[in-house]
């Protein structure tokens, strides 16, 4: 079993042991998902859904208490695991463009008569 201790101490904890260095991993780590997730890799996204809860980096991102670099890093891990997802409903655009030959000549008489 690894040692744990508490995500908003790790930075300082990092810094008096290591030089940072394994800090600095973890927001490489994090970055490194975050790219797995671009253009929509359902693959990876289905597998950093259970390790990255919402609940997780949406706490990282809202609170001041962590470090700078780690909450940036969650915002865009967050936008590409749980924003840029298909979207579940279809989106019906107007058609607005007209061909000027497929418009048929109106009878002048009809719009006098409505």
């Amino acid at each position: 079993m690894g040692y744990q201790f508490v995500l908003s101490e790790f930075k300082q904890i990092s810094e008096e042991s290591d030089n940072s260095r394994n800090y600095n991993f973890f927001l490489a780590m994090i970055g490194l998902c975050s790219s797995l997730c671009l253009g929509r890799n359902y693959l990876a996204m289905d597998q950093l859904v259970s390790i990255y809860p919402f609940n997780l980096c949406h706490n990282v991102m809202s609170s001041s208490k962590y470090d700078l670099g780690l909450r940036r890093r969650m915002i865009r891990l967050v936008i590409h695991l749980w924003v840029d997802k298909a979207p579940h409903t279809k989106l019906v655009l107007p058609d607005r463009i007209r061909i000027w030959g497929e418009i048929e000549k109106r009878d002048d008489t009809s719009i006098l008569s409505t």
